[in-house]
């Protein structure tokens, strides 16, 4: 007895574009509202380099020690680079991942209504929606790591067209590797499912062989690249921000996969939430089609990352998103198993809790994306709306105090540095005003945008600009 009505295939196609529509209008609305983050300002000046300045090679590897592809894709898009251009690429990446995160589930495991679960609730994850808002390489790897898995997956389950799905997994796979280095993940899984092959005797040792040469031959040109921003990279520290990983901030990055965020107060009673799928997994591995190969992209390289950052750090919760798409699937494809489980056996009580549970998945989703989505995207950083009235109103040689707790690239990227004196240690000149009363400037603009100068007779006064919380002062010496 089938598990649930069967859907045709024009009302499954009218509630994938239903889907898809709401996931574009989450990550696109007001996608430039928002001050670049810093990491995005250094994508700009590695765009805006490569086009004006240096050249590709040069400008890439001078802002930022991460694989080129990203940043060459980013020189094609037909306007000159602005906080849309710059975003909107990632938009589109995201878009892919959901598409073919679904079209795994259609194609691959053919449950199509669990295709629009996985689909739904990738689109409503938070995490997914800041990754394609954001203007850094993270959703490209995403949406690069899905388009090979579909095709690998096609390439060892089809006997048809397996030559095409052979060659389009390679040239993903390399277009992968020279986008991040998190998408080695492809070279885990792949290796998990070539070795069991060979385990249950269904290739040869050979076989092993080449595909690990050819692997090796897809990472070619990153690893040159690598070796070029190793020996030319002029930062000293590259990877220095990045902690060692704690047992908190290994359950924070579970969360922040699950549910989008790390926000304190929700792990110990989400818990049973994000680790119940993995539960199933278990109980049903030997059902689930490759299983193993989804593991391998998600809990492994947890594990790897773990062990690697104890001689150098590397664990960095932005960096799991690559295999976002393949805890959504790990997700759909234990609950498509268990209520399959309980169906067959005719538990009704088991059967209505079952689908409550799916029921529950969608509704936290959905409640938690949509208060995360309002606090991170608009109630967030609105530091450009204040610098562009600083920008009008200010005068030729006016100095601009900024937070410290900005660095001075996001400031530049928006101030009329030609027309301002950026102090250029804000902290000190604070700490100068507060002790002496005075400052040495006749004007000083103040973008305050964390209330820093809330214990100064400066939070007396009303503020000339004050835009969701990010303030604007203006001090004139007497």
């Amino acid at each position: 007895m089938p598990i649930m009505r069967p859907i045709s295939v024009r009302g499954y196609l009218v509630l994938s574009i239903v889907i898809l529509l709401g996931a574009f209008t989450l990550r696109i609305g007001a996608l430039s509202q928002t001050s670049f983050d810093i990491d995005e300002v250094y994508t700009m000046r590695s765009v805006q380099k490569a086009l004006y300045e240096e050249g590709f090679v040069d400008g890439v590897r001078y802002q930022d020690a991460h694989m080129p592809f990203y940043f060459a894709s980013l020189l094609m898009f037909p306007t000159p680079p602005n906080d849309f251009s710059i975003r909107f690429p990632s938009v589109l990446w995201s878009m892919l991942a959901i598409a073919i995160t679904m079209r795994i589930m259609t194609h691959i495991y053919r449950a199509p209504w669990f295709a629009l679960f996985a689909g739904l609730l990738l689109s409503l994850h938070v995490f997914n929606i800041f990754s394609a808002r954001f203007a850094r390489m993270y959703e490209m790897s995403h949406a690069f790591v899905a388009v090979s898995s579909y095709l690998y997956l096609r390439y060892i389950s089809n006997p048809q067209n397996r030559i095409s799905n052979w060659y389009g997994t390679n040239l993903v796979t390399m277009m992968a590797y020279l986008t991040h280095v998190v998408t080695l993940v492809l070279f885990i899984g792949q290796g998990i499912i070539e070795l069991r092959n060979y385990l249950e005797r269904k290739t040869r040792i050979s076989h092993i062989i080449i595909w690990g040469i050819l692997q090796l031959v897809l990472m070619l040109p990153a690893l040159v690249w690598a070796v070029n921003v190793f020996f030319n990279y002029k930062s000293t520290e590259v990877w220095d921000w990045i902690h060692k990983p704690t047992v908190n901030s290994v359950l924070s990055t579970l969360q922040t996969l699950v549910l989008g965020s790390s926000t304190s107060g929700t792990t110990l009673v989400l818990l049973p939430l994000y680790i119940f799928p993995f539960i199933l997994l278990c109980v049903f591995f030997k059902h689930i089609k490759h299983a193993q190969y989804w593991f391998g992209l998600t809990l492994i390289p947890i594990v790897l990352l773990i062990v690697i950052s104890q001689i150098k750090s590397l664990f960095v919760d932005r960096y799991f998103s690559v295999a976002l798409f393949a805890y959504i699937i790990i997700v759909a494809l234990t609950y498509k198993e268990l209520l399959e489980f309980v169906v067959l056996r005719g538990e009704r009580i088991a059967t209505i809790l079952v689908y409550g549970l799916i029921g529950t998945q969608i509704v936290v989703t959905i409640l938690f994306s949509a208060r995360m989505y309002r606090i991170d995207f608009f109630a967030g950083n609105f530091m450009k709306q204040a610098i562009a009235y600083i920008n009008e109103h200010g005068k030729e040689g006016d100095a601009v105090w900024y937070d410290y707790g900005s660095l001075p690239q996001l400031i530049e990227h928006y101030l009329l540095t030609d027309k301002f004196n950026l102090i250029d240690d804000p902290l000190n000149a604070r700490d100068n005003y507060l002790e002496k009363g005075n400052f040495s400037y006749d004007r000083m603009w103040i973008l305050d945008h964390r209330n820093i100068w809330s214990e100064t007779d400066l939070s007396n006064n009303e503020p000339l600009y004050d835009y969701r919380g990010t303030r604007v002062y203006l001090m004139e010496a007497e």
